[in-house]
């Protein structure tokens, strides 16, 4: 016993204490848990990143799916409208000289059908630019074979006496053709290319109702909700525009008609073929006419022109 009163402590105490086997493997199935636990967290936190560069890649892959989806259908559209104003142009040159009948005043030719199903309206006058000049070449070309034609066939009359002068005639009539075709394809694109300058490459012209009637575009007006008015059909029937047509009934001098064909569409009386026809109360047409009559074409676009309202209206 020691000077304390304690007992001394053995050697054996002293010395550092060995693990025992039991807890030796204690431990190490502890570290390889924990070892586990984390090789399993690790994975976990790739497999998620993985998931998410996944979902990103395939998010991705939509968004650039639906461009390229978009950029097509922008792309057909354009081609199909470009298509359908070359189509619309030659067409028009071609019956340069052809007068529709009164009864089709005011009504859609098979020109302004391929204009109302043109989705891009820039590209179609692109496509009309492009068919002007081919009949401004094709024109020309007949004057000169009309010319040759000529030619040479009143100088073979001139040696038979006269028996070939059908040739000339023929000749004359195919180069008066190919002028009128010359002249009406040239006429259409200078139409073009003012309208493309006064409207910024394409746009649409959103003046109001007072204003200069625009060659071609919209016109939004000025009665509220009423549709935007087509400018180049309404012109047909606007004297000094350039779509003016001789024969159709004729808005009064100083009046676009673009105010009196909104109004005619909302107030007035549909007609069982889908147009409206609106008493004015007021002279609207150069013959003395007090009515419009309204038409509404695939894009939600007005035009209108003056008629006599007894016609179509009952009990006026």
């Amino acid at each position: 016993m020691d000077p304390s009163g304690h007992e001394p402590i053995g050697e054996e105490f002293l010395k550092p204490q060995k693990p025992s086997s039991e807890e030796i493997a204690e431990e190490t199935g502890l570290n390889d848990w924990l070892i586990d636990m984390m090789l399993k967290l690790e994975t976990s936190m790739q497999k998620r990143e993985l998931e998410k560069n996944m979902k990103e890649a395939q998010k991705k892959a939509e968004v650039d799916k639906c461009g390229t989806a978009i950029l097509t259908d922008k792309l057909f559209s354009f081609m199909i409208s470009l298509i359908y104003g070359g189509i619309a142009a030659v067409l028009d040159n071609e019956m340069a000289m052809v007068t529709l009948p009164a009864g089709m005043s005011g009504k859609d030719t098979l020109v302004d059908m391929f204009r109302e199903n043109a989705a891009n309206e820039l590209a179609y006058n692109i496509g009309a630019l492009i068919g002007d000049i081919f009949s401004i070449i094709e024109g020309l070309g007949k004057v000169i074979s009309g010319i040759a034609g000529a030619a040479a066939g009143a100088a073979l009359a001139a040696q038979s006496g006269g028996a070939t002068i059908t040739v000339s005639g023929s000749g004359l009539a195919l180069a008066a053709n190919g002028m009128l075709i010359t002249i009406s394809g040239a006429g259409n694109a200078a139409k073009i290319m003012i309208s493309e300058a006064t409207s910024h490459g394409g746009g649409k012209n959103e003046g109001d109702s007072n204003s200069k009637l625009p060659t071609q575009g919209t016109v939004k007006g000025d009665v509220e909700n009423a549709p935007s008015v087509d400018a180049g059909k309404q012109g047909k029937h606007v004297q000094g525009h350039p779509n003016y047509k001789e024969g159709n009934s004729t808005w009064v001098p100083g009046n676009t008609g673009v105010h009196d064909t909104q109004e005619a569409w909302l107030n007035g009386q549909e007609l069982p073929d889908g147009t409206k026809v609106w008493d004015a109360g007021k002279t609207t047409g150069t013959n003395g006419e007090t009515g419009v009559r309204v038409h509404i074409d695939g894009k939600g676009n007005i035009h209108g022109y003056p008629i006599d309202p007894g016609r179509y209206l009952q009990g006026q």
